[in-house]
């Protein structure tokens, strides 16, 4: 089972992956690495931005604002978190900050 993620592009442009995931892991194509699931240390979900953590190699860690692929298009937020838990069998932070009422108080 594949799903590709893939970067949001105006119509003439051609979409580029930069996310793929996968039963063994995650590649991120834009650091052109593959990610084991058993490497990852941690995966949060903050405020639409994916934080993928390595311990081992922290040069491998990465983040990725999710408005900038398709997620949001191809599944919603729900799905593409179930899909996560579903390969990463490891605790995985979520957390979204409800929209301000512009209030200030």
């Amino acid at each position: 089972m594949i799903r590709c993620i893939k970067e949001q592009r105006t119509q003439e442009e051609e979409a580029v992956e930069i996310l793929s995931i996968t039963k063994t892991g995650i590649f991120n194509h834009k650091k052109k690495q593959q990610l084991m699931w058993d490497e990852i240390s941690e995966i949060q979900i903050i405020d639409a931005v994916i934080s993928v953590t390595v311990d081992l190699y922290p040069e491998k860690d990465f983040q990725l604002h999710l408005a900038d692929t398709d997620v949001y298009t191809e599944m919603n937020r729900e799905d593409f978190e179930k899909l996560l838990q579903y390969h990463y069998k490891k605790d995985i932070y979520i957390h979204n900050t409800p929209p301000s009422c512009g209030c200030g108080g």
